[in-house]
């Protein structure tokens, strides 16, 4: 019986997969969840607070898919540094990761706002449609910059 040689790339596959499949989980679930943001204020109190409630539940879920994602983009970064750190593209997917993490934090705050109370509340919603929309628009252009860069 031969030994079979799992050498690089094997592993830089591994990574890769592991990449994409964060994305996929963790923008997946942004975006099913934005449209939910986009329609439970309109289904009253019950459904706007039951949404809520999942909304903070799933930041920590897309949050650990994101940082998943980071740490294998970092070392798929490394692995060709010297194709990344030259593209335009690469550093516009990273402009809009970190525009990602930015509305994540704007979006927390919105829920802390209508949690807090109806004086609140509306400028909370108003401001949590605006960051579902951002969120939806920023997944789905990371995932064409991911694209791209993956054809370089």
């Amino acid at each position: 019986m031969t030994e079979r040689n799992i050498g690089p790339s094997f592993a830089a596959t591994a990574v890769l997969a592991v990449h994409v499949l964060a994305l996929l989980v963790g923008g997946g679930l942004a975006l099913a969840h934005d449209r939910g943001t986009l329609r439970a204020e309109r289904g009253g109190a019950a459904l706007a607070t039951h949404h809520l409630g999942e909304l903070h539940a799933i930041h920590r879920v897309v949050g650990g898919a994101l940082a998943t994602s980071l740490a294998s983009g970092a070392v798929l970064f490394f692995l060709h540094a010297e194709r990344y750190v030259t593209s335009a593209v690469f550093w516009i997917k990273m402009a809009l990761v970190v525009g990602l993490a930015a509305n994540a934090m704007v979006m927390q705050i919105a829920e802390r706002d209508i949690a807090e109370g109806e004086s609140a509340a509306a400028t909370g919603w108003t401001r949590l449609r605006g960051t579902a929309r951002a969120s939806t628009t920023l997944w789905i252009l990371v995932a064409l910059a991911g694209v791209a860069v993956g054809r370089m």
